[in-house]
């Protein structure tokens, strides 16, 4: 999407109507393959399953907020930065893109509990240990971790015991 957002501004400085007209469709078509979709692909990976529908409402709502924001600023960006425009866009995809690959844990061929349990601790850096999975038996800090998620989820059960 970031060289989708440069060509766009290429095609802009020099007057390329279709080069910027077909760079848009393709950064839409992108985004909503890609990354439009990912409140709810991260909801069902790193979230416990009894927050999985809070999660995804939160992020859901985050991006509506945001595309509204980007509707607002676009006309007077655009008025002030006239063709480079799009460059403030290619620098938020390569934020982007650099955030991901520092900060969010892989999570294939792991449970929802594992992911949980081990990237519970807060924001943190995962360069090094993003393909390492830390076992619940081996560190003090994931025993104490496990034991706070599993409260957590007795907490949330239903109470049988009320009449």
């Amino acid at each position: 999407m970031a060289i989708f957002s440069a060509i766009m501004v290429a095609g802009s400085v020099k007057d390329i109507t279709g080069l910027v007209v077909t760079m848009v469709f393709l950064f839409n078509a992108f985004f909503n393959l890609g990354v439009g979709p990912i409140p709810w692909a991260t909801a069902g990976e790193m979230t416990p399953r009894y927050a999985m529908t809070a999660m995804s409402a939160i992020g859901t709502g985050i991006g509506y907020v945001f595309t509204f924001v980007i509707g607002v600023i676009f006309p007077p960006m655009q008025t002030a930065w006239d063709n480079y425009t799009f460059f403030f866009f290619m620098a938020w995809n390569i934020a982007a893109v650099s955030f991901v690959f520092l900060f969010v844990p892989e999570t294939k061929d792991r449970r929802i509990e594992d992911t949980v349990r081990t990237h519970s601790c807060g924001v943190h850096f995962v360069v090094g240990k993003k393909w390492q999975v830390a076992r619940a038996k081996d560190t003090a800090a994931a025993a104490i971790a496990s034991a706070n998620y599993n409260a957590v989820l007795e907490a949330a059960k239903p109470n049988s015991d009320i009449a």
